[in-house]
């Protein structure tokens, strides 16, 4: 049926097929390209600004509920600047995000949530923190009311912080919708332009083959004299001499290559738009006769193997393109294409120092006569999916490991003492971690595993098991140190356990127990730091700022902070004898935790004469194996 149509009418239809598939894929492009634009717009000048400024009421309230503490404290006027600070900044953002939350996705539910903050804060300063400061300031209350009032605006203090909380959580699911969606329009347009080339691969095969069938078994039926015609030579003249029938062939055949002429300006426009297509693929797509000789190949293959353009690789073999590996696995997929089939693998490709990750897609292409005369190549890099899926298996197969570790009691807990220098006297212990091996009795050191645990974002999981025997050992009248990592303090989940664990624990348990934070940790999240500071001050335990010295900041910058002590870090410890500098590091920590009213915690001790140092240098606490080394706690 194909081939009792017209010439130019079979043109016409495969024309109009490509141009169809090609406008298709630019039509899903551009829509794609706005959707995004939407997006980004929508995150960008939306729920970005109202994030920003969500975070910055919420700072200002700290800084009301902070100015209006430090007033109770000290009775002075000047403490209060933080809190009228904080109450200007305040009703300036809540005018701006009013503004804003009109404007953003979901503006209805956020702007419920948004003023039910407003709505607590104002009752909070209206019934708690105005009539303290009247109180203060003018004596106008008994100190049983004046306990009562300072008792209900903790309560409603609280409430605030629950319903910022909401806010900023319902900020961030918005957000991340918004960035879901963004990755669910980019996956749809890189599918529809995958689909759009293999099905233009596919018609332009089909136009070669076509046309092909059609222009040959007609001049192989023309006599000698337009033998110029039959070997495809279509400017000759065709003689019209002879008989009528040769004149009537003879004007038939001269039409017949007017129109091949034509057929073949349309072949090779067809062949240019569909080269243009691939071209712009990332894939990298190779065409190549059964001499393995390179008849079409796109930029991406031209990147690929090093070249800057395709005139370089176009009539070249496979011999003097590709690298001997490459070569070697193209080579051994040929007797399968020659047979007709087609061919699926995954191809390892050397990329200077690296090796990059392929699916390497091969099938044959047929002519008119159902020959194979030319082989495709495409190469997809999938070396990010790669990556991406092996970094999964491994997170599963470490948070996997965690749990089987704690069910199986093989997460251990050890401690170490900590001394008081004066007395010799130990006060606390510091709680360490140790895993024990499936079916073996082999302990592990911390460095052999909590690295892989921190890279694969498992401590929200182990600093709540560190704090639930920390509550167990200080239940039992031990005084306890548990480090926190900016992992857990980052996760609201995980810090949610840990503040309701304490919460019915008690405030007698929670007394024995010392939070430590690393100095780096408390510089990179400070809004984090001084959050979770607040929130375990409020449950009754104390905060140790552990590592002091090494992350590059000063006591200035953490002083927000509700510190119980400064750990020295034990780098300064050790060298202290022979390193001036060390010294003069560690004096310089115990002078600001003396200006602070904070007790300083020496790491590291190994011998009595670093001690001696340290007790002239008025250090209060110590720790290192001079005092013991960490062992299970027992119970």
């Amino acid at each position: 049926m194909v081939l009792r149509l017209s010439l130019n009418r079979l043109v016409a239809v495969l024309a109009v097929a490509v141009i169809l598939v090609f406008a298709v894929t630019i039509s899903t492009s551009i829509l794609s390209q706005a959707s995004v634009g939407r997006i980004v717009s929508d995150l960008e000048n939306r729920l970005l600004p109202v994030r920003d400024k969500s975070s910055q009421l919420a700072l200002a309230y700290v800084n009301q509920e902070t100015g209006l503490r430090g007033f109770l404290l000290t009775a002075d006027p000047v403490t209060l600047e933080p809190y009228n600070f904080g109450t200007a900044e305040a009703e300036r953002l809540v005018a701006e995000l009013r503004t804003e939350l009109s404007r953003t996705p979901d503006g209805g539910g956020l702007v419920n949530l948004f003023e039910d903050v407003v709505a607590t804060a104002d009752t909070w300063r209206e019934q708690a923190a105005e009539p303290q400061i009247a109180a203060q300031l003018f004596g106008s209350r008994t100190q049983k009311q004046l306990s009562q009032i300072v008792l209900d605006g903790k309560e409603l203090f609280d409430k605030l912080r629950e319903r910022a909380r909401a806010l900023d959580t319902r900020i961030e699911t918005l957000m991340a919708e918004g960035l879901e969606r963004l990755r669910s329009v980019q996956r749809a347009a890189k599918l529809v332009q995958y689909s759009a080339a293999a099905a233009l691969v596919v018609v332009i095969a089909g136009i070669v083959t076509i046309m092909v069938r059609m222009v040959n078994r007609p001049v192989a039926r023309l006599v000698s004299d337009i033998g110029a015609v039959a070997d495809g030579v279509y400017d000759s003249p065709i003689g019209g001499a002879g008989p009528n029938e040769v004149r009537v062939i003879s004007t038939a055949v001269g039409a017949m290559r007017d129109s091949l002429i034509e057929a073949k300006k349309k072949q090779e426009a067809e062949k240019e738009r569909f080269e243009s297509v691939v071209g712009k693929t990332p894939s990298a797509v190779s065409v190549r006769d059964s001499q393995h000789r390179y008849t079409m190949v796109n930029a991406a293959f031209c990147q690929l193997f090093g070249y800057e353009s395709t005139k370089e690789i176009i009539g070249r073999t496979e011999d003097e393109i590709l690298p001997p590996e490459v070569l070697h696995r193209s080579r051994i997929a040929v007797p399968r294409l020659l047979a007709g089939d087609t061919s699926v693998e995954e191809e390892s490709i050397q990329l200077g120092p690296d090796h990059a990750l392929f699916v390497t897609h091969r099938f044959p292409l047929r002519n008119a006569a159902g020959a194979i005369t030319e082989m495709v190549t495409i190469r997809t890099d999938i070396t990010d999916s790669k990556k991406a899926e092996q970094e999964a298996a491994e997170r599963a197969k470490w948070q996997d490991l965690v749990a089987t570790a704690i069910s199986e009691g093989r997460l251990l807990v050890y401690s170490q003492p900590i001394v008081d220098i004066a007395t010799r006297e130990t006060v606390e212990e510091e709680l360490l971690l140790r895993l024990r091996t499936a079916g073996a009795e082999e302990i592990l050191p911390p460095s052999a595993f909590l690295p892989q645990c921190e890279q694969h974002g498992l401590m929200p999981v182990i600093d709540p098991y560190m704090v639930g025997r920390a509550i167990e050992l200080a239940r039992n009248g031990r005084d306890v140190s548990v480090n926190i990592t900016g992992q857990t303090i980052c996760d609201a989940t995980a810090i949610k356990k840990i503040i309701e664990a304490l919460a019915a624990a008690g405030p007698n348990v929670a007394d024995r127990i010392i939070f430590e934070i690393t100095e780096t940790t408390a510089l990179a999240s400070p809004a984090m730091a001084k959050a979770f500071s607040t929130s375990m001050s409020g449950l009754g335990c104390r905060m140790a700022l552990d590592d002091f010295g090494t992350g590059y900041g000063t006591f200035t910058e953490l002083r927000h902070l509700d510190l119980y002590a400064l750990k020295i870090d034990q780098s300064f410890v050790r060298d202290m004898l022979k390193d001036p500098d060390a010294e003069r590091v560690v004096n310089t920590i115990v002078a600001v935790a003396r200006v602070y009213g904070l007790t300083t915690i020496a790491e590291g001790i190994e011998s009595q004469e670093v001690l001696e140092r340290l007790s002239d240098m008025g250090v209060d606490l110590a720790q290192g194996y001079f005092f013991g080394r960490p062992a299970p706690v027992g119970t």
